[in-house]
């Protein structure tokens, strides 16, 4: 078994760690079975690549729309509050590094010009944060987060559907040693126009955080991708 630590370089000067482990064909020759969370093949039967780079997300009644490209990462979430506020036991989110939203305010970032990654193309004004209360179980508001700052998730007032995750990695943290904060932007597969299936190699996940919380059995999961106790790319629950 072999663990491998990236830091990959963003703009700006950030940088974003993961740690990612797996076991080696070489041993799987001398009789050492692939682990079920840790096999790059299997994983890759689980979830098939396809052609589309730019994906498209929209709520239930239709007034809110975006676009998404380029994402960093892309991951499984299995928290109680992600479980929450999704109504759902798991969810995947897909990370980029700019929006025309504003990761501290919420509200169409009229400065940002250009092209950005993740853009919301209509109902802006529709858009609503998530805010903390007695039914958040991790931290009572989203600043308390050890790790992320900013507005947090943020649904269609209109429908209920979570569409957007505008955060601020906090600085020197495990994500983010610098000495600066950063925002990234999480659209979420669930309400994709397109399977995922279609979608580009970037879109698929690389792996499923807090498994320690699930309200799954995470060690059944046999996709291929490392499970992680808490934080994406630490210590790992199953081997």
């Amino acid at each position: 078994t072999t663990t491998t630590t990236t830091t990959t370089s963003l703009d700006g000067g950030l940088s974003l760690t993961t740690t990612t482990t797996s076991v080696s064909d070489g041993a799987v020759g001398a009789g050492v079975t692939k682990s079920p969370h840790a096999d790059p093949e299997l994983a890759a039967e689980w979830y098939p690549v396809g052609p589309k780079k730019v994906a498209t997300s929209i709520c239930v009644c239709g007034g809110v729309e975006i676009t998404a490209k380029n994402p960093i990462f892309s991951a499984f979430c299995h928290c109680q509050a992600c479980n929450r506020v999704h109504a759902s036991a798991v969810y995947q989110v897909c990370y980029s590094l700019t929006s025309n939203i504003d990761a501290t305010t919420g509200k169409l970032n009229e400065g940002q010009g250009g092209d950005t990654d993740v853009t919301v193309v209509k109902g802006a004004d529709l858009l609503k944060v998530v805010t903390g209360g007695p039914g958040y179980p991790n931290y009572p508001q989203f600043e308390d987060h050890p790790l992320c700052g900013g507005v947090g998730r943020m649904f269609c007032r209109e429908c209920g559907v979570t569409m957007i995750n505008p955060i601020m990695v906090k600085a020197g943290t495990e994500f983010n040693p610098g000495e600066a904060p950063y925002p990234i932007f999480g659209v979420f597969p669930g309400a994709f126009t397109s399977k995922m299936s279609e979608m580009a190699q970037e879109f698929q996940p690389t792996g499923h955080a807090n498994c320690a919380l699930s309200n799954v059995d995470t060690s059944r999961i046999h996709d291929g991708l490392p499970k992680y106790a808490h934080t994406f790319g630490q210590e790992l629950l199953h081997s």
